[in-house]
């Protein structure tokens, strides 16, 4: 996952790999390379908004922004494509879009404006400021410190599930995490996790009283005029410039629900648009001044931008699956809540992120003085990435490669190879599958400390799975007590379950699971108390 509230293991295996920042499924028509314009000319873009409008087309991306800063300069300031496929609101430069995981790092720059009034150190023990923080293991719990919240060190990553489509709150969050067990041991590797940036956030007020939301707006969006900007969906007004979130829906190009990711937001919530990310930009270019105006530290800039653990080769996505970085880095390493790296000879600064209908990219190129911010209103995208690529390409002379078709290509490999893994899939079924027990038997309420609640009902002759508002499913026996859940909600696709049996017979655990070969991603056990079943599954 490209890094993003994009890498991220999964609260069911087909709804969260809509989070992840990787090369993720899309079902796109692949156009031959030669049939892309090519933005290369006698000046920088030269032929961009045509290479842009193809490039859309083809990746069926409804709507799009581009933000570039060159030398203190906006040199495009644009909107591409329509707010909401059927209507003809054009996106503009004020439209606003979810940017997800590219709001870490106006998590870190927060934390760094109190680390410049000395009222911390990113070397501080997180226990200093969240006491009730406790993760798994109490080596680390003891020894985690907020540079390894904002590096990913902590050996904890994924467990989208504690707020993706959940009702936890974020201190719930917080108190969860001392029941997931780690991947990786600790400081042992870069494993993204959107849980332990959002912890970060809660340091804020801990230590001001200020609400993480309010300190962003009052400390950063305010000194950089970032007028439109705002930490959470609820602060959209009616009938705002605002980019509707669309994904691929049974095959068709279509509106979903804005996500509510409120109880993770320093990792994921702010909402924004190209004009106001070009200021963003310019105060990261300037060392932490905007138009004479100093914001953070040019020391907390650096300490962003500057490698502190480097991101692995076979890294994996929250649900255990090997992703590759695109295009492929030289170094790739990540510093805080920015992944640094080297692109064509020349150091990137960069981050992308994904949530449900929305997709961005932030990019900087410090030596040369250049940034990007790239904002699409479509699900599992990584044009936007892909456009940034072409712009870095194009602005350092670099010969010209069409990053755009070649990642288009890739991304057509994934979705060739899904489709085989699911015929497959579909060959294991049993002919006309006969569950074990009757359906009312697996009827009940299945529970977990962790992983918190799921009811099955026998509803018209079927039963029915369900799990939060959003997470109602309709459960198709597969093999044995193997079941497919199709999503009500349409966007969220397929998943299984597996009804794991007692030595009575009756069913009295659920799991989750997340994809052949792979240990289930959820463990309930049956019961009504909510206390029961194994935290440690």
């Amino acid at each position: 996952m490209h890094s993003g509230a994009y890498q991220q293991s999964n609260l069911f295996a087909g709804a969260m790999n809509k989070i992840w920042l990787s090369v993720l499924i899309a079902t796109l028509g692949l156009a031959p390379l030669s049939a892309w314009p090519n933005p290369r000319g006698p000046a920088p873009l030269h032929d961009f908004d045509a290479y842009v409008r193809h490039a859309m087309k083809i990746w069926r991306v409804p709507g799009l922004a581009i933000a570039i800063v060159d030398n203190d300069h906006i040199v495009m300031e644009k909107g591409f494509g329509v707010r909401t496929v059927g209507s003809p609101e054009k996106v503009d430069e004020h439209t606003l879009f979810g940017i997800a995981s590219d709001s870490k790092a106006f998590t870190t720059v927060a934390l760094g404006i109190l680390k410049d009034r000395g009222e911390l150190d990113w070397d501080d023990h997180v226990t200093q400021y969240l006491k009730g923080f406790q993760l798994y293991d109490p080596y680390p719990t003891r020894e985690v410190t907020i540079r390894d919240l904002l590096t990913h060190q902590t050996g904890d990553c994924g467990a989208d599930f504690l707020w993706y489509g959940n009702r936890n709150t974020s201190a719930e969050i917080i108190q969860k995490l001392r029941l997931l067990k780690p991947r990786y041991g600790f400081r042992r590797r870069y494993c993204y996790s959107n849980n332990m940036v959002m912890a970060a956030g809660q340091i804020i007020p801990a230590i001001t009283g200020v609400q993480w939301g309010t300190f962003v707006e009052q400390n950063i969006f305010k000194p950089l005029a970032m007028i439109a900007s705002n930490t959470s969906i609820t602060e959209f007004k009616p009938d705002g410039d605002i980019a509707t979130p669309h994904a691929e829906v049974d095959g068709k190009i279509a509106a979903i629900h804005w996500a509510n990711v409120d109880n993770v937001g320093p990792a994921a919530a702010i909402n924004s648009n190209a004009d106001d990310m070009a200021h963003w930009i310019e105060m990261l270019l300037n060392d932490g001044t905007y138009e004479g105006r100093r914001v953070v530290s040019a020391a907390v800039i650096r300490e962003m931008e500057s490698p502190q653990v480097v991101i692995p080769s076979d890294l994996e996505n929250g649900a255990g699956e090997i992703i590759n970085s695109f295009p492929p880095a030289l170094s790739p390493a990540y510093g805080l809540t920015l992944r640094t790296e080297d692109f064509r000879g020349v150091r990137i600064d960069w981050h992308a992120g994904s949530i449900d209908g929305m997709g961005s990219v932030v990019g900087l190129i410090p030596s040369r003085h250049l940034g990007v911010a790239i904002l699409a209103n479509k699900d599992d995208t990584n044009l936007p990435i892909a456009l940034m690529d072409v712009i870095f390409n194009d602005y350092i002379g670099a010969p010209h490669i069409d990053w755009g078709a070649r990642l288009l290509a890739l991304m057509g490999k994934v979705q060739a190879d899904k489709k085989q893994a699911d015929a497959e899939h579909q060959i294991s079924r049993q002919p006309n599958p006969q569950p074990s027990l009757p359906l009312a038997d697996y009827a009940g309420t299945y529970s977990d400390p962790l992983y918190g609640h799921a009811a099955v009902s026998l509803s018209n002759g079927h039963l029915v799975l369900t799990r939060g508002s959003e997470f109602v499913g309709d459960l198709e026996p597969w093999n044995h007590d193997t079941f497919r859940v199709t999503w009500r909600y349409r966007f969220l696709g397929h998943d299984f379950v597996q009804f794991g049996l007692s030595p009575a017979g009756s069913a009295d655990m659920l799991y989750f699971l997340r994809g052949e070969g792979y240990p289930p991603e959820m463990t309930l056990q049956r019961g009504t108390d909510g206390g029961t079943g194994s935290s440690k599954d």
